[in-house]
């Protein structure tokens, strides 16, 4: 499996800012903890660790962290979902015992 990840710097139009690297399934029988070596400059490894927390049956969301408590992300194949359809699953997260405080919700980009 290879992970890759993107954003824009600071708005929907800003500079691209990739990473990625090979990672593989920690638990098989679930799929849903995935260990990934980010390679920056093609050399320095990062690991990280990702749990799929809950997910609906669709795969129209699902709540990604790390083992830590540290790091949250709620994913929606929407690229603007509205405050009803985020509303439940930042409570979702809160009831996981995530700090929800502290999300943010980035302004998307066409």
């Amino acid at each position: 499996v290879k992970v890759l990840d993107f954003c824009r710097d600071g708005s929907p139009k800003g500079n691209l800012k990739t990473i990625g690297g090979p990672a593989h399934i920690v638990d098989p029988g679930t799929n849903a903890k995935l260990h990934v070596s980010y390679r920056v400059f093609g050399i320095i490894r990062i690991p990280r660790d990702y749990w799929v927390l809950e997910r609906a049956e669709d795969y129209s969301w699902f709540i990604s962290a790390d083992p830590s408590f540290h790091d949250l992300w709620i994913y929606t194949r929407n690229p603007r979902p509205s405050q009803a359809e985020i509303a439940p699953l930042v409570a979702r997260a809160r009831a996981l015992g995530y700090d929800t405080s502290l999300l943010e919700f980035p302004a998307t980009g066409d």
